[in-house]
């Protein structure tokens, strides 16, 4: 406007005068040069006024009834690039006044107006804030006079930094001549109006004083399609801030506008105006926002105080916005008070860097994702900055950083008022309602408050687990619990804790599965407690079941007992069956044990697990009893099933326990007291002490129990009737299987034990019958080989009607058979015969067996002064009159094989006998089945034999009597055949020389 007047009245007030000069000069010389002086003279007018610029005009001509009339009227800077160097082109000048020469002659004429004429101005905007139309701007102080009027003016516009460019056309501008104010300054009004690419039209009314350089305008902008590169069009002072500057950059619109305007045109920053618009179809970018705002719509007002919002609403996708603000100033630190409303306004990690610090955190703490609709209301007071916010959730998800269990589908509220937090929720997890609820007040020194979450029948799954503190975690997944819980999680928040903040957590279990990774026993229908108060925890009232049997559990982790605490647990059992998921859930060495042991029932047992989580150290202490005598077992190792077990099982660190233990098989009752020991190789000992079994019978099931060298030395002894047994019994586990069977596992034992009989057999080298007494053995096997020492010890036994009392011997056995009496003698060891009390003498044995090949056996026997009259008593179950005291010996050998491989010799003799009956004197041969002879009286005899095969050869008898005696020899077979010769002599053979009685006896050969 300023170069434009001072163009205009350039022209006016030099131009004009000099022109008529220059016309009465002309008309001397010749009407011709008339143009062209009017061109030389606007021009040299025109360059002094501009001397930076080159002044071209191409035609000047006066018009009889017009004026004067100036064509193409050009200013050029040639500093500037070519396509720069026209700044103005001016098509038509008019200058109305009375032009003819008459009255040019006379002096200067009257201008009534003037019109400009299509003329172009280029404004180029220069990245260093300049502008190349400064160089138009002069410091005249003239206002206009006359009126002034610009038809179809062009402005072009060029921004070289953002190369933007931009065209106005059909500009029209209507100067009038000044009034003037109360001061004195001269006043020109002016209307002004314009089209452009950018605008649908504008136009701007008002008055400029050029002399004081103000202006009062009032402007009506319509359909203003505003770009960011047109902040360029705008003084720099209006954005010198880069908050503003940055604002604007992102925003897109169609602008509708009223103004009104006034201030100095040396002050335009303290210009006072007043805007009024609307704004449409607007888009809006920033870097704080994460998404972009388009179908803008608003209605505001702006002053030199600041600007209102009185509506403004938005689309970003599906979510809808609508809001007003007011804002007390035009800089950064400005006062401000501003509404917001959002509907279905998506929200995620994609905030997180557009919000500010102190909010970043706590955003970070729930980490929202999903669909809310948010009312914020925020307040700027003296540079303090006070938020409301409210949210409604509509479909929202929420991990807490404390507690990172995922809440999906989440509706409710949040309200973010005087720095206080407050939450009501409620979402699903896992498919069931969870509720949140919290009220955290914010503060420099530490949030006070807290927040509880709450939820029934959830799952325990991954995504617990996931979220619980490491510690619990660790728990559950040792427990490997399943099924569905209530819980409540809260967390208290103040200064005042350690780590500002405490959290708890309340876990009802129901219809839960358990199964300790240490102890991996199933239980079902697990419910009870798992409470956790800070660093501790607790499990309370937890039952469970398997089977018929109840478990109950209690325990707690405490953290005072170490870095990362001890974990105890107390169980207790009912009914528990002992069966192949118990065994499973032992140690694999105790397992073994279990699989050799076959037990069947149920039990009643308690028991402390404690567990070292540092270490990772357990240690197990049960006790255990059978349920109502239900309990059997069958060990591999000794097969024989025991049933209605009862006595009490005490585990300890590797030591198991038996107390009092009893059980029946059949009508036989064992009991014993001991344990086991379980090694790290995996083996294990069983050491049994008072073991006891009473009126049992060795049958086929008992002996096929027995280890094998226990088996096979009662085997060999062959016991029968009623036994007892009192010991004790050492076993130990070994990898070999007997051979043929797919139950029984060969192990090494050792046992030292007593064996008592009442009505009972044996076969010690000799059958003796309705035995009554004991025998002790000591031995051990290693699984494969096999020895025994023993005691025999019995008060009574009848040998082939015979009686026996006072048996007493040692007797040893392994696998190659078994010896008795002096034949156990090992070196350094005093020899000791089997001996026994036989009618009234004393009876002594030696001998062996043995138990491989064909079974090959030695006896040496002696008899010593033995009562006649009770062995022909005892042999032949009937009373005889006969005295006498025998004596004899014998030593036989031979194998199963039979009779055939017999081998022996011996004697036998009577003493101080009473014979009346030749017969029971040779009765005394029974045992090599001789058949009686004929009767005859003597009182002593003499036998010496031999035994080859089945026949026992006499080689001498005598039959000594007071009158008479015999003598001869014989032969007796064990199919009782006997053949015998005799020779009589006369007196006692015994007082007889050998040569008489040969002599003697020659002369009775016959006989």
């Amino acid at each position: 406007m300023n170069s434009l007047s001072d163009l205009l009245w350039s022209l006016v007030r030099w131009a004009i005068p000099i022109t008529f000069a220059g016309v009465v000069a002309a008309i001397a010389v010749g009407t011709s040069r008339i143009n062209d002086e009017i061109c030389a003279r606007v021009e040299d007018v025109l360059a002094e006024r501009f001397p930076s610029l080159q002044v071209d005009v191409q035609q000047a001509s006066l018009n009889k009834g017009e004026g004067i009339v100036i064509h193409g009227l050009s200013l050029i800077d040639k500093t500037m690039p070519e396509n720069w160097q026209q700044i103005l082109r001016v098509e038509e000048v008019h200058l109305a006044c009375d032009a003819t020469l008459t009255n040019l002659a006379m002096g200067q004429p009257d201008i009534d107006s003037i019109r400009v004429v299509r003329p172009t101005l280029h404004a180029v905007h220069f990245q260093n804030g300049t502008w190349n139309i400064q160089k138009l701007f002069g410091n005249s102080d003239a206002n206009v006079a006359i009126p002034v009027s610009v038809e179809s003016a062009t402005i072009l516009y060029e921004d070289v930094e953002t190369s933007f460019q931009e065209t106005f056309q059909q500009g029209r501008l209507e100067l009038e001549p000044g009034v003037s104010d109360s001061q004195g300054a001269l006043w020109s009004k002016m209307h002004l109006s314009l089209n452009g690419q950018t605008f649908e039209h504008l136009t701007v009314s008002g008055a400029v004083s050029l002399s004081a350089k103000r202006f009062e305008l009032e402007a009506v902008l319509q359909e203003f399609d505003f770009q960011p590169r047109l902040l360029s069009l705008g003084p720099v002072q209006f954005f010198e801030d880069t908050w503003w500057r940055e604002t604007i950059d992102g925003l897109s619109m169609r602008l509708s506008l009223s103004l009104s305007a006034a201030g100095s045109m040396d002050a335009l920053a303290e210009t006072i105006f007043d805007v009024r618009g609307h704004v449409s179809d607007g888009r809006f970018e920033h870097q704080r926002l994460p998404f972009s705002l388009a179908d803008v719509a608003a209605t505001f007002t702006a002053n030199q105080s600041g600007f209102e919002i009185q509506s403004i609403v938005a689309q970003s996708g599906g979510s809808h916005f609508q809001g007003s603000a007011r804002v007390k100033g035009w800089s950064k630190q400005s006062d401000f008070e501003c509404l917001l409303e959002a509907e279905r306004l998506i929200v995620g990690r994609q905030w997180q860097p557009f919000l500010p610090p102190e909010w970043l955190g706590h955003w970070q703490k729930i980490l929202p994702q999903g669909e809310v609709d948010v009312r914020a209301e925020v307040h700027r007071k003296n540079g303090f900055t006070k938020p409301k916010v409210s949210l409604r959730c509509r479909n929202i998800a929420l991990t807490h950083y404390r507690f990172p269990y995922r809440l999906d589908r989440t509706v409710g509220t949040v309200i973010f008022e005087d720095n206080q937090l407050t939450m009501h929720l409620t979402g699903q997890a896992g498919g069931n309602p969870v509720q949140v609820n919290g009220v955290v007040q914010l503060a420099d020194t530490g949030s006070v408050g807290h927040v509880e979450v709450r939820g029934r029948d959830m799952p325990i799954d991954e995504r617990l687990l996931t979220a619980m503190p490491a510690r619990g975690a660790e728990i559950l997944e040792r427990l490997h619990a399943n099924g569905t819980f209530d819980f409540v999680f809260r967390q208290d928040r103040a200064p005042t804790f350690p780590k500002g903040h405490s959290n708890s957590l309340d876990i009802r279990l129901r219809d839960c599965t358990l199964k300790d990774v240490r102890f991996p026993y199933p239980l079902t229908n697990v419910q009870g407690s798992v409470q956790m108060v800070g660093e501790d925890w607790t499990l309370t009232g937890i039952t469970g079941r398997n089977d018929t049997g109840i478990v109950h559990c209690s325990g707690r982790l405490d953290r005072s007992a170490g870095e990362r605490g001890v974990l105890t647990l107390e169980l207790s059992g009912s009914e528990v069956v002992l069966d192949q998921e118990l065994r499973d859930a032992l140690p694999a060495s105790v397992g073994r044990f279990w699989d050799d042991l076959a037990p069947r029932g149920k039990a009643d047992f308690v028991a402390t697990v404690k567990h070292t989580v540092e270490q990772k150290k357990t240690e197990v202490i049960l006790d255990a009893t059978p349920h109502a005598n239900t309990v059997s077992i069958e060990p591999a190792w000794f097969p024989y099933r025991l049933e209605q077990l009862q006595g009490r099982l005490s585990w300890n660190n590797g030591l198991l326990q038996l107390s009092g233990w009893r059980g029946v098989h059949a009508r036989t009752t064992v009991s014993t007291e001991g344990n086991c020991r379980f090694l790290p190789d995996g083996s294990w000992h069983v050491s049994l002490s008072h073991l006891s079994a009473d009126r049992f019978r060795a049958d086929h099931e008992l002996l096929r129990a027995l280890p094998n060298g226990l088996q096979e030395a009662l085997a060999t002894v062959g016991p029968s009737g009623l036994l007892s047994i009192d010991g004790s019994l050492d076993v130990y586990s070994t990898n070999v299987v007997q051979q043929g069977s797919s139950t029984k596992r060969r192990c090494a034992a050792s046992w030292n034990c007593h064996l008592d009989v009442e009505q009972g057999c044996f076969d010690v080298g000799v059958a003796l019958n309705n035995v009554h007494g004991g025998l002790s053995l000591q031995g051990k096997t290693d699984g494969q080989r096999w020895s025994a020492v023993g005691e025999i010890d019995l008060d009574s036994a009848i040998w082939r009607g015979i009686q026996l009392t006072q048996v007493r011997g040692p007797i040893l056995m392994d696998q190659s058979g078994v010896r008795f009496g002096a034949m156990t003698v090992s070196d350094g060891m005093a020899p000791r015969r089997l001996s026994a009390k036989v009618a009234g003498g004393i009876i002594e044995v030696d001998g062996m067996a043995s138990s491989s090949g064909l079974g090959g056996f030695t006896v040496s026997a002696s008899l010593a002064d033995a009562d006649l009259e009770r062995i022909v008593c005892d042999s032949h179950g009937t009373p005889h009159r006969f005295k006498g005291r025998v004596f004899g010996s014998v030593e036989v050998s031979g194998s199963r094989a039979g009779t055939h491989s017999l081998r022996g010799h011996g004697q036998m003799r009577i003493r101080d006998a009473d014979v009346y009956e030749l017969p029971l004197v040779v009765a005394m041969l029974k045992m090599l089945r001789v058949k009686a002879p004929d009767r005859n009286a003597f009182g002593s005899s003499f036998i010496q034999f031999r035994i080859a095969g089945p026949h026992a050869y006499l080689d001498e008898i005598e039959l000594a009597g007071d009158a008479i005696s015999l003598v001869g020899n014989g032969e007796v077979g064990f199919d009782g055949d006997v053949q015998m010769t005799f020779r009589s002599i006369m007196g006692d053979a015994e007082e007889q020389l050998p040569a008489m009685k040969r002599m003697l006896g020659g002369a009775s050969g016959q006989f």
